[in-house]
């Protein structure tokens, strides 16, 4: 009659127990550098943007071309500081 361990796992190698688990944890692992550089990156670019500017019924306007920023704008990016031309200018730019 064979023993039976308490854990089913006790007798495998846990480094290399399922080749699966070990490629989907690189995978992860490479998912969350690329998430921390692209929020580095965005972190970056809204550094270098200029302040948010508004007139003098308090509507935002364009840092670039002081066009006022329409709602549809402000609700896809609330914190948007270029109208969609001048942002896509200034993202063409940067390369």
């Amino acid at each position: 009659m064979a023993i039976e361990p308490e854990n089913p796992n006790e007798y495998v190698n846990e480094r290399n127990a399922d080749p699966f688990d070990e490629a989907k944890e690189y995978e992860l692992n490479d998912r969350r550098a690329a998430i921390r550089n692209h929020q580095a990156r965005v972190a970056a670019d809204r550094a270098d943007l200029p302040e948010p500017e508004y007139d003098e019924d308090g509507n935002r306007i364009c840092a670039c071309c002081t066009v006022v920023l329409d709602a549809e704008r402000l609700e896809a990016e609330p914190d948007a500081r270029l109208c969609v031309p001048c942002k896509s200018q200034w993202e063409k730019s940067r390369g």
